[in-house]
């Protein structure tokens, strides 16, 4: 068509528009023959080509067939073949508080996170399935799923969290949730900064803030599910508050020694006052 990448880009954000969605109804009648499963396949195909490598990563099947482009959209990422269930170490009290709305989150980014010696892990997709915890004596690995921001996911997200909160689609909130869970973890560009360094987050944008005003953006117009990630958020509160020496020794750590500097001249201080103390001793005993 001799369109240029940026023309193209401005196409690829049109048809990702919720209120430029065409109905499957019509797309079949368009389509170039009355084979479904090959028209399914071609919007996955797109999806695949517009939105990430590691969208569609498997032959999924749905029992109906989507609403549009953008419903398709939203079932893949939200794919699910076996369902996850609460483990059994975690605080039922404290789950069931979670989903009723009635305990506060005090944590409030991947640092605080980090202090807390909460072990962050890259999940094998970038679907919120992959969202997992294993609790460990002295620290708990969060597995996170890829994350990749860029124009296209940008746009899409703000698309995909309007179309759920239309008044006529009933739906559980899926994308509203995970993204509010996200929004929870990240709150400057810091958050950011580590979420890239552990391999989880891939950042096409110009920076780890624009990245960071995105997510507190699209944060304050999301309508998550209360019951949606609560057991992996009082984990995560059950980890923050505990007050074991591991986790002791890794905020004191964090918050004196969080740079290398900072380690050097505490190591200096305690070889200075060695050396000061054998030189007292000595001191005393030759007065002696």
């Amino acid at each position: 068509m001799g369109l240029k990448i940026e023309d193209l880009m401005h196409v690829i954000r049109d048809v990702f528009l919720l209120e430029n969605q065409l109905p499957y109804q019509l797309l079949e009648l368009l389509w170039i023959d009355t084979n479904e499963y090959t028209l399914i396949r071609t919007m996955e195909s797109f999806l695949r080509d517009c939105v990430s490598s590691s969208t569609i990563d498997e032959d999924l099947t749905f029992s109906d067939p989507p609403t549009h482009l953008l419903d398709l959209q939203r079932s893949i990422f939200l794919y699910q073949d076996n369902l996850r269930h609460v483990p059994v170490d975690v605080d039922t009290n404290q789950t069931q508080n979670y989903r009723k709305g009635n305990m506060a989150v005090r944590y409030r980014n991947i640092t605080e996170l980090k202090v807390a010696n909460i072990i962050l892990k890259k999940g094998k997709t970038c679907h919120p399935r992959d969202l997992s915890f294993s609790h460990y004596k002295h620290y708990l690995e969060l597995m996170l799923p890829e994350i990749v921001v860029n124009d296209t996911t940008v746009d899409l997200m703000f698309n995909l969290t309007a179309y759920e909160r239309c008044h006529d689609f009933e739906n559980d909130y899926g994308i509203c949730s995970y993204y509010s869970f996200l929004n929870s973890l990240i709150d400057h560009h810091d958050d950011v900064k580590e979420l890239k360094l552990r391999g989880i987050l891939l950042n096409s944008l110009r920076n780890d803030e624009e990245v960071a005003n995105f997510f507190n953006t699209i944060g304050t117009t999301l309508v998550p599910e209360k019951g949606k990630y609560a057991h992996v958020r009082a984990q995560i509160e059950r980890q923050y508050n505990n007050k074991s020496l591991a986790t002791w020794l890794v905020r004191m750590r964090d918050t004196f020694f969080n740079k290398p500097f900072d380690f050097f001249m505490f190591y200096l201080a305690i070889v200075g006052t060695w050396l000061t103390a054998i030189q007292t001793w000595y001191a005393i005993r030759e007065a002696n």
